[in-house]
């Protein structure tokens, strides 16, 4: 969603539970959801546990509730831990907004996600929220090609509609969540859901 700024910070929050939980999962979780990962960032270095899906290309049915959000495979394992996270940013926003897609992200050392912006109709619509679990100095999230150093356990939102890409030039995973948050007003005749031009991505797990 374009909010005007780059991004803005919604503040911390506790991620001791989930770090305990990434670090006991079973890493067959990593790949339970591989076609997902693949349909949203083909060929990007990256690993994804997914505990919501929504097609980012399609648009929401009048009447959508959470319960209508597919729940994948990690959602058993980590929501004891996610859900409280999840409630907390739910406070910055108008109450009925839904999570169309969680997952973990793990962007491999050395790796990069090449400049572009969330083209998809529901990214376009959705608030994209980021939770730093464990990074590095070494990671720079540039945003309009301005380098930013986001902390763990400090939530922010990012303005998916600007260019946006990250370079990790550490040697050792970066981890985020990730949340795109549908606003419960938003508005189906509205031009986010018009595909945009390239640079872009149908789904993103910058």
């Amino acid at each position: 969603m374009d909010f005007g700024q780059r991004h803005r910070r919604l503040g911390r929050v506790d991620i001791d539970p989930l770090l305990e939980k990434v670090r006991t999962a079973d890493p067959a979780l990593w790949d339970a959801d591989e076609h997902i990962r693949r349909q949203l960032t083909t060929n990007r270095p990256t690993r994804a546990i997914f505990l919501y899906h929504s097609d980012p290309r399609a648009q929401p049915a009048p009447g959508l509730t959470q319960s209508d959000v597919r729940r994948c495979r990690g959602w058993d394992w980590f929501s004891p831990a996610v859900q409280p996270i999840i409630d907390e940013i739910l406070t910055h926003y108008p109450p009925g907004a839904i999570v169309m897609m969680c997952q973990i992200a793990n962007l491999k050392p050395g790796g990069r996600i090449a400049l572009h912006f969330d083209a998809a109709p529901l990214l376009r619509a959705s608030h994209r929220i980021h939770v730093p679990l464990i990074t590095w100095p070494e990671v720079a999230f540039y945003i309009d090609h301005v380098p930013h150093h986001f902390e763990a356990g400090v939530a922010f939102e990012l303005n998916n509609q600007r260019l946006h890409e990250v370079h990790h030039a550490g040697t050792m995973d970066r981890l985020h969540l990730i949340l795109d948050l549908l606003p419960a007003d938003f508005d189906r005749r509205s031009d986010r859901w018009v595909s945009a031009t390239s640079p872009a991505t149908s789904g993103s797990t910058s």
